[in-house]
């Protein structure tokens, strides 16, 4: 099959701070250790765009929490993590500090 031609959306090649990446290295053994938040841009047909806010559990890589919107707020993006959290303490039957 063909390469997908693919869109880059992220310019890292900026004059802005550069955050260290503190999870280099580290080493999952389980899930819900370490999540990891994203967000995507969807075009629309009628040329507009959406955001879909994402909490991702990097060991399992299921997501735990979404948020659609047309919006960059980050508002979405915390709606998401606590959609995530609530999940999280359904299937551990407690509470997550």
């Amino acid at each position: 099959l063909p390469a997908r031609k693919t869109r880059h959306t992220t310019n890292s090649n900026h004059r802005y701070h550069k955050w260290k990446n503190l999870i280099k290295g580290v080493t999952l053994t389980s899930a819900n250790h370490l999540w990891v938040s994203d967000i995507t841009y969807i075009p629309l047909t009628n040329g507009e765009v959406c955001y879909l806010h994402l909490i991702t559990d990097a060991y399992s890589h299921k997501i735990q929490g979404w948020v659609l919107t047309d919006t960059l707020w980050v508002s979405a993006t915390i709606n998401a993590l606590q959609q995530a959290i609530e999940q999280a303490v359904e299937m551990k039957g407690s509470e997550i500090l």
